[in-house]
């Protein structure tokens, strides 16, 4: 598969990672509605979080084409343990893409009374997937092993 498909492929699992934000959130805290502060309507609240939910999903999808790029463009691999090495950065993206979505839910979606615990999940959940999914789909064969369980799973 050429790189360019590659891209594209990894966009789209960021377009429909924005979708789930966009069409399935409302239904999520709808059916697990959360207690929101008394000055807050619903509508604001779902703006809010869905604006973030979003920027959760691009920061994710960036980091998978950074991520992809670098395996393409910029790794210079002598010998297999230089791969191995290359696997902290994978993680680092992850677990930076894992942490903005908890700023995001936590810090700048307003507070709730009760019952929030699912909507975090849904921010956590979506971004880390998007990540995780772009580079264990679409990846650079030198680096196909580095998502965790993918060297177990391309055994299969």
């Amino acid at each position: 598969m050429k790189p360019f498909i590659k891209i594209v492929g990894i966009v789209i699992i960021a377009v429909v990672f924005s979708l789930i934000v966009t069409l399935v959130g409302p239904s999520l805290w709808s059916a697990n509605l959360p207690q929101l502060p008394e000055n807050m309507t619903i509508d604001q609240w779902e703006t809010g979080f869905g604006n973030h939910g979003l920027i959760g999903v691009v920061f994710a999808g960036i980091a998978s084409l950074f991520w992809y790029c670098l395996c393409q463009w910029a790794f210079k691999i002598y010998n297999p343990q230089d791969v191995e090495k290359k696997g902290y950065i994978w993680l680092t993206l992850f677990l930076l893409t894992v942490i903005l979505s908890l700023v995001l839910a936590f810090v700048f979606t307003l507070n709730f009374k009760v019952g929030g615990t699912y909507v975090y999940l849904f921010y956590v959940g979506n971004c880390g997937l998007c990540y995780y999914l772009s580079t264990f789909i679409f990846f650079t064969p030198t680096f196909q092993h580095i998502p965790w369980p993918a060297a177990h799973i391309r055994i299969l």
